[in-house]
């Protein structure tokens, strides 16, 4: 499994909020109006997703028919918790996971960044159980 070590999330979120060139977008200022709108949507978004347990949302999800691994939005697209990006992709079997980037809009948005990580890796490792029970390939096979 890939996984961005808490230290280098910490490092690349206080580079992003602390840039002198990311600062004023980072902070709302100099975004246009779409930029604007997506992110007034991205925390409420985030939040939203956040409060519930990854394992939860992953048997909600499978039970509905919903077998698609969250990918992660930052400096790029990454889908955590599965061993081959390249068979989730090409397969097309992942979501983006609204609200998450590497142009943080806020504060708040910029700390939810984090735990969207952690969780999105916990679901996927979920959604990957389900899809096996379901004889669904999982793209973890060695």
């Amino acid at each position: 499994m890939h996984s961005m070590s808490s230290s280098v999330r910490f490092v690349v979120s206080f580079w992003v909020l602390t840039s002198p060139f990311l600062a004023p977008t980072v902070l709302g200022q100099g975004m246009t109006p779409e930029t604007k709108a997506w992110c007034e949507r991205a925390v409420p978004s985030l939040r939203e997703v956040l409060r519930h347990k990854p394992e939860d949302l992953a048997r909600e999800s499978a039970s509905k028919g919903d077998f698609m691994y969250f990918e992660l939005h930052g400096i790029g697209a990454y889908i955590p918790g599965v061993k081959s990006q390249e068979c989730v992709r090409k397969a097309k079997l992942f979501k983006m996971l609204e609200g998450s980037s590497g142009a943080v809009c806020s504060v708040e948005h910029g700390a939810l960044q984090p735990q969207a990580g952690q969780f999105a890796e916990r679901y996927n490792q979920h959604i990957a159980v389900h899809r096996k029970a379901h004889s669904l390939v999982t793209c973890n096979e060695d």
